[in-house]
C-alpha cells in the first residue's frame, strides 16, 4: 500500500512558512565511469566532469565541512601519470594539497582546505591513461531514517540532448527512444515515474518518426521537461531556445512546465513568461558539476544563479516567478553502483525532509549511460538485442526493489514527475496563502 503522506492533500499549514536558506551539503560523493581511455583530453570522468588540455581529465565537487575524502582509482598509463587534488574557486586562489604518481589501483585521503570550497581531482600524463575506476568516497553516510520528519516526492529524470541525427534519422531516433521506453517500463513496474528531460531534437524526432510515442509515455505515467544548453550564446538566445522548446513540445501534444538549463543566467521572469513553472537538475555548464544540497524543500529564487552569487540564488522569495525543485541526485554510469548511490543520497535527503511542506528529490540519468562502447549502428543494435540493455535495466529494477520500494511502502516516498512536483508546490502555496490563486493562473 502506498501512503500518500504529503501528495497534494493540503495538510495543515505551519503557523509560519518554514522556508529557509538551503545549505550546501556536508556529505558529498563523486563517482566516475568504468573503463575509458584518456588520450588527448576530451573524455570526461563522468557526468560531473570537465576536462582541459591534452592528456588531462578533471572532476570537481563542493567539499563539506571538516570532512576527509578518499580518492580511489585504478589506472594504467603508457607514461608516468599523476593525481593532483586541489581546492579553490579560481586559478588564483587554488591550493594544491596532494600530488602523487599513480599506477594500478590505490587510494589517497585528503581533507578540504576550508568549507564549501571546490575540490578538483586531476589525472594528467604525457601518455595514454586508461582509468578503469575512479571515485571520491566519504564513509560517514547517514542511515535511512526510519521515521523522517516529512515525506519525499521522488522522480527520475533522463536527459537526451544535442543529437542532431535524432530528428534527421529514424534509426538514430528509434534506438534511443527504445532505450528510454524500456527504462520507463522498468520504472512503471514499480509504480515509479520517469520524466523525459530532453531537448528539441528528441521532440522533433517524435514528431517526425513516432507520434504515438507520447501516448505510450503517458500510459507509463511518464512526464516531460524541457532541456536547453546554449548558455554561452547569451540571454536572448537562451530565452529564444526556451520558447522554441515549449513550441516544439506542444506540437507533439505535451505542455512541459519544468525546464533544465540557462543556469548561468537569472532568466526566471522570462522562463515564467514562456510558460514554465519550475527549474530542476542544476549543473555548472563549465564543469558539469551539480549543486550538492541537503535541502529538499523547493523555493523561488529571485536573484543570483548557481554559478554566480549562489547565496542570493538559495534565498526563497514569495514573489519569485519560478520554482527551483531541490533534491537532485546524479545517477551512476556504472549501473551496478546505482543502488549504492541512491541509498546513500536518499538517506541524506530523507533526513532533511520538512514535515508539512512539499519535499522533492530526483535521480538524474542520461540516455548515453545506456549505450554501447561504440556508436555505429551495429553497436547500438547489438547492445539493445544481445542482453546488455536488459542487464543494465536489471540493476535499476534491483535498486527500485531493494532501496526505493521499501521507502514507498513505509510512506516515506511517493513517486512524481517534475511537472507534478511543481504543481503540488504551487497548490501548497495557494492553500497556505503564500501566493494569490489568481496570480498562479
Amino acid at each position: 500500500m502506498i501512503l500518500l503522506l504529503l501528495g497534494c492533500e493540503k495538510p495543515p499549514c505551519p503557523a509560519a512558512p518554514s522556508f529557509f536558506t538551503p545549505s550546501l551539503a556536508s556529505l558529498v560523493i563523486l563517482e566516475g565511469t568504468d573503463g575509458f581511455t584518456l588520450d588527448g583530453g576530451a573524455v570526461p570522468l563522468d557526468g560531473y566532469a570537465g576536462f582541459s588540455g591534452p592528456g588531462r581529465a578533471t572532476a570537481s565537487l563542493v567539499a563539506g565541512r571538516g570532512s576527509t575524502y578518499r580518492v580511489v582509482y585504478d589506472v594504467e598509463a603508457s607514461e608516468p601519470a599523476s593525481l593532483v587534488v586541489r581546492f579553490g574557486e579560481t586559478a588564483d586562489d587554488t591550493i594544491t594539497i596532494a600530488e602523487v604518481e599513480v599506477s594500478g589501483a590505490g587510494s589517497l585521503e585528503v581533507t578540504p582546505v576550508g568549507a564549501g570550497r571546490r575540490m578538483e581531482v586531476v589525472f594528467a600524463s604525457d601518455g595514454v591513461v586508461r582509468i578503469d575506476d575512479f571515485r571520491v568516497e566519504y564513509d560517514e553516510w547517514a542511515e535511512v531514517n526510519d521515521a523522517p520528519t516529512g515525506a519525499l516526492q521522488l522522480g527520475m529524470l533522463v536527459h537526451v540532448e544535442d543529437i542532431a541525427e535524432i530528428e534527421q534519422s529514424p534509426d538514430n531516433f528509434t534506438r534511443r527512444a527504445v532505450v528510454l521506453e524500456r527504462l520507463a517500463e522498468t520504472l512503471a513496474a514499480h509504480d515509479a515515474k520517469l520524466t523525459y528531460q530532453v531537448d528539441v531534437t528528441f521532440a522533433q524526432g517524435v514528431q517526425n518518426w513516432d507520434p504515438g510515442y507520447v501516448d505510450r509515455v503517458a500510459a507509463l505515467s511518464g512526464g516531460w521537461s524541457a532541456h536547453i544548453h546554449n548558455e554561452s550564446e547569451g540571454e536572448e538566445a537562451v530565452e529564444s531556445a526556451a520558447r522554441d522548446a515549449a513550441v516544439s513540445y506542444r506540437e507533439i501534444g505535451v505542455d512541459p512546465t519544468d525546464i533544465n538549463g540557462g543556469f548561468q543566467l537569472a532568466l526566471y521572469e522570462r522562463f515564467a513568461a514562456a510558460g514554465y513553472w519550475s527549474m530542476s537538475a542544476y549543473k555548472d555548464p563549465s564543469t558539469q558539476a551539480g549543486l550538492p544540497m541537503d535541502s529538499v524543500v523547493p523555493w523561488r529564487p529571485r536573484d543570483g544563479t548557481g554559478t554566480d552569487d549562489v547565496e542570493a540564488f538559495l534565498v526563497h522569495d514569495d514573489e519569485g516567478p519560478l520554482i527551483y525543485l531541490g533534491g537532485g541526485m546524479q545517477s551512476e554510469p556504472a549501473h551496478d553502483r546505482v543502488g549504492e548511490v541512491a541509498r546513500r543520497r536518499l538517506s541524506q535527503l530523507l533526513a532533511h525532509a520538512v514535515d508539512g511542506e512539499v519535499n522533492t528529490a530526483y535521480l538524474v540519468t542520461h540516455v548515453d549511460f545506456f549505450s554501447p562502447l561504440g556508436d555505429d549502428d551495429a553497436d547500438w543494435d547489438a547492445y539493445i538485442e544481445d542482453g546488455r540493455l536488459d542487464a543494465d535495466l536489471a540493476e535499476y529494477d534491483r535498486m527500485l526493489s531493494e532501496v526505493v520500494d521499501p521507502l514507498v511502502d513505509a510512506g516515506h516516498v511517493q513517486w512524481a514527475t517534475s511537472g507534478e512536483m511543481g504543481q503540488c508546490f504551487r497548490d501548497r502555496e495557494v492553500a497556505c496563502g503564500r501566493v494569490n490563486e489568481d496570480s498562479e493562473e
